[in-house]
Order: C-alpha cells, then structure tokens, then sequence
C-alpha cells in the first residue's frame, strides 16, 4: 500500500556517538497522514552500528517534528544518495550546536513584604494526567495551588512546543492552545480542543494532551488457539440434479461467527483455480467450527455419479483484533485502542505479530492478551492445553509537559495568514486592534526586542537575526520573507506564534489608549529642509491621514509631487486639523477630536468591606455601565478588565516634639498627635544639630495601633543638640491606601421592588423583610447590544451571602439590616433605603406593575427590628434595588477597605471608591 505524502526534506544532526541528536525540518512537505506516517530513515551514512528508531509528529499533512525514540550508534557520513519519497530524504549534516536564552526581569509589587521574584513558579509536571480526552488540569507548584496568575499567563511546552495562550476565558470559544482559569484559589489550565477524538482508533487525531501510547512490548507465545483452515466437505446430488445436502469432511477451525457473519458454501465442476463456483448456502459457526450448512441455492444439471466439488469461505484473517488486559495475570487499567494483527501455526501456537494500532492510557508493566471465544474472540482448541498469549507493555510514550510563571505574557494576534513567499514586514495586533503600539519610554534600556517571544514553525527565533521590530514598534520586520499557503490554498504555509513579555503588568508596562494628536481626516504636507540640503522638489500638496498608530501614520495614496526615493530622510511636515465631517475608505470619519471630549470612568461604591486577600468585592451598582459590549467595534474587551480601588478613609499626619538630654543627644520623643490614616509605620526624620551634617542626626522608628502612631522609639540620640532649642520632627504623612487589580468577571443587576412582607423565618431570620426583586421589560440588562447575547439579564442573579441596596424605597421608617450572626450590615435613615445582606433567595410568580404576571426572585433579609413598618403588600411599586460583584485576579496588595453603611444610602458616598481604570471610550463603539 502506498504511503501517503511527500516532498520533505529532513537533516540529521549528529551527537558525539555518531548517533541522531535531533532532526531539523527543512521542508515538512504535504499531505502525510498521522494513520499512515512515513517510515524514518537515515541516508548518506555507513550501515549504523545501532539502529536508531524515530517517529514523526504531524498536523496537516506536513512533518512537523521527528521524536527520537532511540537515537542509534554509527551513523558515518557518506556521500548523498537519493532516496524515494517512502523513505524521507534525510541528509547528514555535521555542525555545532547553538543555544540562545533569555532572563526575565520583573519588579516588585509596591508595599509588599514578598520579595520580587518570590511568586515565580515552576509548575509540577502534569503529563501523569494526561489522556487525551481530558482537557483541564490543576497547576501546582511544589505540590502547592498557585494563585494570582490567571490573567497572567504562562510559559509552558508540551513535547517541547510552546503552547499560546487565548485572549479571553472562554474556552469553548477559544483558537489557541489554552486558557487560564482560578477558582476558589486553584489555578486551572485548561487545553483548548475537544474531549472527543475524531478518529477514536487513533490518539493521534486528538487535539489535547496524550499519554500512555505503546512503544515496544514483549510477548510469550500463548498455545492453543485455532490456526485458520477452511472447512471442506462433499455435496450430495438429489435425483433431480440439485444439491441436496453438504456432508461436511473438515469442519475448519478459526471461523468467527461475531466477525464473518456470512459464510458462504459453493460449488464447482473442476478443481481448478480460476472455475466459476455456484454458491449454494451458507455455512452454521459455532467454537470457530464449520457444524452444519443450509442450501438456498440448489441449483441443477448435477449428477450423483460425479457430484460437484465443495468450497467454503476461508476464515477471515486474525487482523485489528482489541488488546485487552490479560485477567489470568491480574492486569488491569484504563488503557485502550491498541490492536494487534497475529498469526497462528499449525500447532495452535501463536507465531508472529505485528501492533498496528498503539492505543493510549497504558503503563509499563500492563499485561495485555486477546479475548477469546464467543462471537468475536479469538476460537481455542478445546484438545490442547491452552495457555494465554500476553503482550507485556515494556516502554511508552508520553507528551511531555514543562511550565513556568515569570510574568505576565500578552498574546499576539497570528500573522501567518499575511505570509506569502515575498512579503517580509507584518503588523502586530492584539484581538484585532490594529492600533496596537510596543513602546517604551525614552532613556529605557530595555529592549523591546528582546520582548517578544517568535516562535516559527515552533521554534524560538533570535532577535536580530531572524526579525526586528519596526522603529515604530507596530510592525515586526522577518530577515527572510515567511512561506505562504500554496496555490491550492492548503495549509501549507509557515506557522508564527508571537508573545510579548510585560513583566509585573501592574508597574511594568501599562496599556493606554493614546490622546490623539493627529487623527484620521487631518492632514499632513511634507516639506523640504534648506538646513539639511534639501530642495524646492521635495515639497508635497496635503496628505489626508487614512490610519495612525502610536508612532507612525498612514495616508491615503498619493502620487503627487515632491515624493523622495530615500525613506529614511527626515523631513519637516506640516499639520492641519480636520474641519469637516469626511467619508475615508467608505467610512464616516467625524471632525470631533479626543481632546475634546470628556473623560468619564465608570465609578461604584463599596457596600461590604473588603478584606486582605478578598478576591472578590460587592458594589452598589456595576453592569452594563462597566462592561458593555457595544464599547468595542472590535470585540476587545480587555481594556474593561480593570478596576481602581480608592480608600476616602479621613487622613491626618502625626506630630511630635524630641526631649533632648544634658549630654545633647535625644532621649526620648513625646507624641503631641499620633495622627489617623496610617497603614504601615511613618518614617520619623529629625532635624540635623546646627553645624553639623547628617551623620550626627538622631534617628527613631515608629509603630501604630489601628492607623493611629502611638510610640515612637529613639534608635540613635545623635550628637550636639540643644536643650532649649531642640531639633524638629519630620513625621511621614499617611498615604493615600489605593490599588489596581485586573477583573475576571462583572456580574450584578438592577431593577425595581415589585412586592415587600415581612416574616419570622426559622433558621434564617427572626424578624424578615422579603423583597420581592423584577427586572423591567425596557431594563438596559435585556439589550444584548449593550450585554452581548450571554449577557442577558432577565430575572436577577443575587445568591444567599450577597449584598445590595435598596434606594427610592416609599415606605418604613429606616431600619438596621444584620447578617447571618447578628452584626450590623447597614443603618437606614429614610423608609427602606439601606444596605442588605440576602439570607434567603428563592424563585416565585407574581404579579408586577404594567408586567402583569412575571417571574421574581424573593430575597429575604435580616432586620434588628420592623421600626413600625406598615404599608406592605405586592404588584406595586416600592423602590429599586441594584447590586454588583467584581472577582478580582490575585490582589498583589494587603490592604483593607471600609464600606460606610452606617449612614444610609447616601453613606456610601464618603465610603471606598471602586472605579474603572480605563475610562469609556467615546468612539468606535460598535452600536
């Protein structure tokens, strides 16, 4: 059978043995097949002492990598020869190893204890779980979860491939290679592909991690099994000339009935190969035996004196026969889909085998065998000692996995689409913004080159040599131009993958979206420069700016004069801003500017305490403000995932004044006010002697009990001060407590009250209030423009532990709510206003103002007391109610923040403020 694919060219690196270190793909050719791969050997050398043995990894029909199963001895180059396609031409190539690395640097996190590099992981080895239907898998580190890193990415390989991480949390979704996800502090990665194999039978199909694939095995022979021998017989021809019965003379052995379920029985006049058989009936099986057969077909013109010669079907071969764990030696496991092709002597014994599928799950050790009997088994000889055939799994193959966290790493769109065998300069794109700029600061040493991680066809490149980013940094720049598809537009063109490493992405780098000053629809003249030599004909008419990025801009194509044949001279340019509404490139381009618009960040208050480590937060109010999808023509939404925490907590530095001694050092420091608002120890500076520096300066440290100094403790007296004009204390002022964190996920509701009663529930609350909870009809949560289809909200998501606020309320008298053990949650002023804890939520029918009938969700609370409340009732209206959760990715500061509930509603105000980091876009909205 012919092998499928060719054109690959493969050479073979060398080790010190004169044995295959490793294997570097020319050309990986086209249209191999993973059912079928090509057979690796090696050429233009002398016959190898040891023979090597090598499996090629292939995707789409090209020879990615060659797995070195073992890598041989004595391969000594020869001349080349030319090889068949069968065999991949594979040439000798003697040359030095190279290496090229890279260190990761990072900063700390601000106002941390933990040193820089502290939370940098490397990850146990997960390729024990590995099966190839399983696509998540618990990160650790030293046997320990990992957190805060989710959103961070990771560096990881699997069969020494680097594998790209997706842009969102959706894996269903998902084109890359994986997806982060934390939950309850266990960092998951989760593989992106499907849980079922396309082609069951071969592991090779699968699209996530594999193990347990079968190398080599041992075997012991077995006995007693049915050699495959057709049955033979005699006809008998009735008095009419039809054949009347079989009489059967061989019964065969090796008949399955489950597997050949038809055997025929036939006729014929002459014992010669090629003579036509008249098929008569069909043979009965039972233990791989020929027992019986049942004419159908008795055809005619037969005579007893020379009656017809008898053929039986041959039993079919023993071929794809399941490997199944050997019970007789207590083998048991998961391993699954190896077949077998065997064959078996004469004497029952089982002479020769060859594994044609090695299935996957297995462990060294399994013991495998075939089953026998029944319908599909493989038939015994009932006369012989029997003694089973085992397959003794001596060696398997694994992906292998290795991962490490060293920071935050931003996942490049994929260029390979834009290759085409001339083209050598490609843009960078993050989710499709074609604006997207690497930028550093000016006087940076750092280079951005060295940034970006360039994997080609799976292998890193080097900077400098393989690529470099553009002046601008919008654009990478390939030393030889990328191989597009062929003209069939296969897949056959290079692969790229591209990563840009963004340190700690709190301090390190920052995404920001540029104030425009040249816009599309300005325009701009090139001029000339008399300084530099230049003349009257370099002087263009005006360019309208068609598109612009960070550091360069695209006009619309001119052909005018004054065009240099020299793009890297420097040029004066002029700029007028745009005056009137254009139409660039079919599009409307309106003559509104950024400069003029006004920033507006969506902001929330905080309605429960957040405590050190929290991961998540409860606001008053957060969807769809936060997070609309029609925020982004380009579905991006990485720009929301971002909140401002800002502590409004009252703040007051301390002061102090130094007791000095006779001797003129100081003894001790009197607190005259210790100040509030502290979150860690001030520094204390005092005053230097007169006439002397600062090496004769008394120094002290501080400490602080609930925000406020309340000792400070001398640690050095210094030298030469005065009694009666001692030195001044300088006091560090209390700092503003604020923190950014990345957002996995806004989740929250609004609506209206639509019913309230009060109750004494057993085991929830002693004294209830029940709301009654109804999203509107015109709710901006029902408008997927704004939520996105999964986004829809149309009966509220609040859970048991949640909080929220009830504003607009018309009636009650104000009252304290309590949570689950008592302790005070909000004290209202006005009617109901306040700040709940849900203690029960519960799904119910009722009837809603201008709604009619609806589905609401009752939420029950806990109140010190009803303070007189009356008025209560349903399908009316009684207030609104709103209320929002944000999950945070790993919080890198410790920090506490209070939630003023204490005052009512209107409180919350002077209370912590949660806002958007970025604000909202004021254009390219998508609707």
């Amino acid at each position: 059978m012919a092998i499928p694919g060719s054109g690959a060219i493969v050479r073979a690196n060398l080790d010190s043995n004169y044995g295959i270190e490793s294997f570097t793909i020319v050309n990986g050719g086209s249209g191999y097949a993973t059912t079928n791969p090509p057979k690796i050997q090696i050429t233009d050398t002398e016959v190898p002492e040891v023979e090597g043995s090598f499996y090629p990894i292939i995707a789409d029909g090209e020879i990615k990598s060659i797995k070195i199963l073992s890598p041989g001895s004595g391969y000594y180059p020869l001349n080349p020869i030319s090889i068949t396609d069968r065999d991949i031409e594979t040439n000798i190539l003697l040359e030095k190893s190279s290496f090229h690395g890279r260190s990761f640097i990072k900063s700390g996190s601000q106002n941390q204890s933990e040193s820089t590099y502290e939370n940098n992981y490397i990850f146990d080895d997960l390729s024990g779980d590995f099966s190839g239907i399983s696509s998540n898998f618990v990160l650790k580190s030293s046997g320990t979860d990992v957190t805060g890193i989710s959103s961070n990415n990771i560096i990881m390989l699997v069969n020494e491939i680097m594998q790209i991480p997706s842009y969102t949390t959706d894996t269903a979704s998902d084109i890359n290679n994986y997806t982060l996800i934390e939950n309850s502090g266990i960092t998951s990665v989760y593989f992106s592909g499907s849980s079922t194999i396309p082609n069951v039978e071969d592991i090779n199909t699968s699209s996530l991690p594999r193990k347990g694939i079968i190398i080599s095995v041992g075997s012991t022979e077995g006995f007693g099994y049915q050699p495959l021998i057709s049955a033979g017989g005699t006809s008998v021809v009735s008095a009419s000339g039809t054949i009347q019965s079989i009489s059967i003379g061989n019964s065969g052995s090796g008949y399955r009935s489950g597997i050949q379920t038809m055997v025929n029985v036939g006729v014929k006049t002459e014992d010669l190969e090629y003579s036509d058989i008249h098929y008569v009936g069909t043979a009965s099986i039972s233990d791989g035996h020929v027992v019986g057969v049942s004419i159908t077909n008795p055809g005619f013109g037969y005579t007893s004196s020379n009656p017809p010669i008898v053929v039986f079907d041959s039993p079919l071969s023993y071929t794809d026969i399941p490997l199944i764990y050997s019970e007789s030696s207590g083998s048991s496991g998961i391993g699954t889909q190896s077949k077998i092709d065997i064959v078996i002597s004469n004497d029952s014994s089982v002479i020769e085998f060859e594994i044609k599928n090695f299935g996957y799950n297995y462990n060294v050790g399994d013991v495998l065998t075939i089953s026998t009997g029944g319908a599909t088994g493989i038939p015994t000889d009932t006369s012989k000692t029997f003694s089973e055939f085992k397959i003794f799994v001596d060696e398997i193959k694994n992906d292998k996995f290795s991962g490490w966290f060293v920071g935050k790493l931003q996942t490049i769109d994929d260029i390979s689409s834009l290759f085409n065998g001339r083209r050598r300069s490609f843009p960078l794109s993050v989710s499709g913004d074609d604006k997207f700029t690497l930028y550093k600061q000016k006087g940076s040493k750092i280079d951005l080159n060295y940034n970006i991680l360039v994997f080609f066809n799976d292998v890193l490149q080097v900077p400098y040599e393989s690529y470099t980013l553009s002046p601008s940094g919008s654009r990478i720049i390939f030393s030889e131009a990328p191989k597009g598809r062929d003209e069939n537009g296969a897949e056959s063109g290079d692969k790229c993958k591209i990563l840009f490493y963004m340190g700690n992405s709190e301090y390190d780098t920052e995404t920001v979206s540029v104030v425009e000053s040249v816009k599309i629809g300005d325009r701009l003249t090139l001029g000339y420069d008399t300084n530099l030599g230049q003349t009257f004909n370099l002087q263009e008419e005006p360019r309208t700016v068609e598109s612009l990025n960070l550091t360069s801009t695209l006009t619309l194509p001119y052909f005018g004069r004054g065009i240099a044949d020299d793009e890297s001279i420097f040029r004066p340019v002029s700029w007028s801003l745009q005056t009137e509404d254009l139409i660039i490139n079919t599009e409307s381009v309106s003559k509104s500017r950024l400069s003029n618009e006004p920033i507006i960040q969506p902001v929330s208050y905080l309605i429960s305490p957040v405590s050190i480590g929290s991961s998540f937060i409860f606001v008053d109010n957060i969807r769809p403000f936060f997070n609309a999808t029609n925020e982004s023509k380009a579905e991006n939404y990485s720009f929301q995932n971002k909140i401002t925490i800002v502590s409004q907590e009252s703040k007051e530095p301390g002061f102090a004044t130094a007791v000095v001694s006779v001797s003129g050092t100081v003894s001790s420091v009197s607190i005259t006010d210790g100040g509030f608002g502290y979150i860690s120890s001030p520094e204390v500076t005092f005053e230097s002697p007169i006439g002397f520096g600062t090496t004769a300066r008394a120094t002290a440290v501080s400490s602080i009990t609930s925000g406020i100094i309340t000792s400070i403790v001398v640690t050095n007296g210094g030298l030469e001060y005065s009694q009666e004009n001692p030195p001044n204390i300088l006091i560090e002022p209390p700092t503003l407590k604020i923190e950014t964190n990345e957002v996995t996920g806004y989740f929250g509701d609004y609506g209206i009250i639509s019913g309230i009663s009060t109750g004494s529930i057993v085991g929830v609350a002693s004294t209830a209030i029940i709301f009654d909870l109804f999203i509107p009809s015109d709710s901006y949560l029902r408008d997927s423009s704004l939520t996105g289809i999964s986004g829809i909200t149309t009966i509220s998501g609040i859970q048991t532990g949640y909080y929220f606020v009830v504003y607009n309320s018309k009636i009650g008298n104000g009252v304290t709510s309590l949570n689950s053990s008592n302790e005070i949650v909000g004290i209202g002023t006005t009617f109901l206003d306040n700040v709940y804890r849900a203690e029960s939520v519960s799904f119910a029918t009722s009837y809603v103002p201008y709604e009619g009938l609806r589905d609401v969700i009752k939420v029950v609370v806990s109140v010190s007391s009803l303070n007189g409340l009356t008025g209560t009732g349903f399908s009316d209206f009684y207030g609104e109610y709103s209320w929002g959760r944000i999950n945070l990715s790993g919080r890198e500061k410790s920090n506490e923040y209070p939630a003023e509930t204490l005052n009512g509603v209107v409180g919350l105000r002077t209370g912590t403020i949660v806002r958007r980091t970025n604000q909202l876009r004021y254009s390219d909205y998508a609707s």
